[in-house]
């Protein structure tokens, strides 16, 4: 393969990965404020109990809105607020996700606090919470499509005055949607089985806005919203909103944004000529060292990589994001392609540039590709492990490509060092029998 440099046009076609949060709330404001100032509309009950900004934060293991913040506190009978999405969904699923701690519930009934509304009094996936008795701290939990009532419900097996994490999850589909209840679910890997869930009643059109509402009679703490439409991006720790690429000095140059991170150490970048290449085994890790994450955050994180392993035009070739956490779970992502198409490349170089061998590792041939400027020329050579050298090469000004046939040597770690006039660099590369 040989590397095309300066003046090449990268065409991104990338296909959607992980999905913008439709709602990420951690309540960070000030402390005693009105949420109804912080992007929250009041819908019903103006004038009445305010949801205020409350102490303390809420905290659940490996949630990516763990302990940041503060909280919103609902108080009883009072003002209701709604949340709206930036356009509404009619397709797939949207979950809602929070942590709740609640000091007080009714037993007389089944009181809702959390739903998706579609327009006006038109509400769905309602999530509700009622008491076994007077003198009981027991409490179940319940979930209906359109009710106001639960369709299906948990037993009396959780507790006021405990953290939960909750996820309800509306699916729509052929036939009967489906609501459905996770209750502290497993947030190591792909989405569990849940708690309970529904498809008794009307469908949704579509769904707007998230709510939470405030009944006679229950009282507690909500935190940690996040509304999306993937259960990745909802619970799971890392949110990747955006992986792009463009063309910079002839290369391309990977982009990606997440919108949060939980304990992420980092990422590998993988590169295939086929769409499948990760399924099939066929794939180039491009970063042998790990690129650093940001750990814990939930403010967005930018992050770029220029590819300089050696590229063809006119070929097209697909890259992975895989973020490995300080648990060592791996969590894949992409992928995007990119077509280089040869554009306006001068003649000669106007800078010095070694890039990395391709294949690598590799048996027992490879291709180095650089670049000398012009009015210099250059040396490369390369040494194995020891210091030794097997081969010194003089080159002129301009891209240069050097096929290596390592046959006759041995298994192991090899350097390959250009130097010219104004420039030196050194890679290693391996070489596997």
């Amino acid at each position: 393969m040989k590397k095309i440099s300066y003046s090449i046009l990268c065409l991104i076609l990338f296909s959607q990965v992980n999905a913008i949060l439709l709602i990420n709330e951690n309540f960070d404001y000030v402390l005693g404020d009105d949420l109804a100032k912080y992007g929250w509309s009041v819908y019903s009950g103006s004038g009445t109990g305010e949801i205020l900004i409350s102490s303390p934060g809420l905290s659940y293991s490996n949630y990516a809105n763990s302990d940041i913040g503060y909280s919103a506190k609902i108080d009883g009978p009072g003002e209701d607020l709604s949340h709206s999405f930036d356009s509404s969904i009619s397709s797939g699923s949207v979950y809602y996700s929070f942590m709740a701690s609640f000091s007080g519930a009714s037993y007389s009934s089944d009181n809702y606090i959390i739903c998706f509304r579609v327009s006006g009094e038109t509400y769905r996936a309602r999530f509700f919470i009622k008491k076994e008795s007077e003198e009981s701290n027991n409490v179940r939990f319940g979930i209906c499509k359109s009710s106001s009532i639960p369709s299906v419900t948990t037993s009396y097996d959780y507790s006021l005055n405990q953290v939960y994490l909750f996820v309800i999850k509306y699916t729509f589909q052929t036939g009967d949607d489906e609501v459905c209840l996770f209750i502290n679910p497993n947030l190591s890997g792909e989405e569990p089985d849940p708690i309970i869930s529904s498809t008794e009643g009307t469908d949704a059109t579509y769904l707007a806005e998230a709510c939470i509402r405030q009944e006679s009679g229950v009282y507690g703490l909500i935190d940690g919203i996040r509304v999306a439409q993937s259960w990745g991006d909802s619970p799971l720790p890392v949110t990747l909103s955006s992986f792009t690429g463009i063309c910079e000095n002839g290369y391309p140059q990977l982009d990606w944004v997440t919108q949060s991170e939980l304990e992420n150490m980092g990422w590998y970048i993988f590169r295939s000529e086929a769409e499948n290449g990760i399924e099939a085994n066929d794939f180039l890790l491009l970063n042998e060292t790990l690129i650093p994450g940001n750990g814990t955050t939930t403010q967005p994180s930018s992050y770029e990589f220029t590819d300089d392993f050696a590229i063809t035009t006119g070929e097209t070739y697909w890259y992975w994001l895989q973020s490995v956490s300080y648990s060592n779970e791996l969590e894949m992502y992409g992928p995007v392609s990119v077509l280089v198409e040869e554009g306006d490349i001068p003649d000669v170089p106007v800078s010095s540039s070694l890039y990395q061998n391709y294949p690598n590792p590799f048996n027992p041939t490879t291709t180095i590709t650089f670049d000398i400027k012009e009015g210099d020329t250059g040396k490369l050579t390369i040494y194995n492990v020891l210091g030794q050298k097997v081969m010194e090469q003089e080159y002129p000004e301009g891209s240069q490509t050097l096929t290596w046939e390592a046959k006759d040597q041995a298994s192991g770690i090899y350097f390959y060092n250009l130097k010219t006039g104004s420039y030196a660099a050194t890679r290693k590369m391996l070489l596997l029998r």
